[in-house]
């Protein structure tokens, strides 16, 4: 049985516009992260691949660092990225997934998460 942290009481809704063209997703780690941070990124990712028919594989991040539209063309799926919300208590945030270089795109905080 999966145990979960309970880290808010919000509770955001929101509906799934696209898909992923498969179930065979590549993600990347954007910016300079220590080992422990990439390591707990990949449980979690093992986490949702164990539970939805999924499979993720981490390839080399070479994207753009800003929150521009971009296109796609040879970056993986899912981008993490870290960086500061505008001093905001936002945690992070993502965009759907798509055909734009910004879909799939999870941004953190990496102020409030102490990175």
């Amino acid at each position: 049985m999966l145990s979960v942290e309970v880290l808010e009481h919000r509770i955001a809704t929101y509906s799934l516009r696209e898909a992923w063209p498969s179930a065979d997703l590549t993600y990347s780690i954007s910016g300079d992260v220590t080992p422990a941070v990439r390591h707990e990124i990949a449980l979690a990712f093992g986490r949702w691949a164990a539970v939805a028919p999924l499979h993720l594989t981490e390839l080399p991040d070479a994207g753009p660092e800003g929150d521009v539209g971009y296109s796609p063309d040879g970056l993986p799926m899912l981008r993490v990225r870290f960086k500061e919300l505008l001093g905001s208590r936002i945690l992070g945030y993502a965009y759907y997934p798509g055909p734009t270089g910004q879909a799939g795109d999870v941004f953190l905080s990496a102020t409030l998460l102490g990175l």
